[in-house]
């Protein structure tokens, strides 16, 4: 599953990520070029979802 695959997951899995459409996909389109930056996002979001 790519990092699009995963966000369209946790979109769909809680509605807070309604916000984080247009950001995520912010980010994907200005920082093409900087994967692991677009993981290290992705990857706080997810710990931030999950800590609560």
């Amino acid at each position: 599953m790519d990092n699009f695959g995963v966000f369209l997951f946790l979109y769909h899995f809680d509605a807070f990520f309604t916000f984080f459409k247009f950001f995520y996909l912010t980010i994907i389109y200005q920082k093409r070029a900087s994967v692991p930056f677009i993981d290290g996002t992705l990857a706080l979001l997810i710990i931030w979802r999950f800590r609560e």
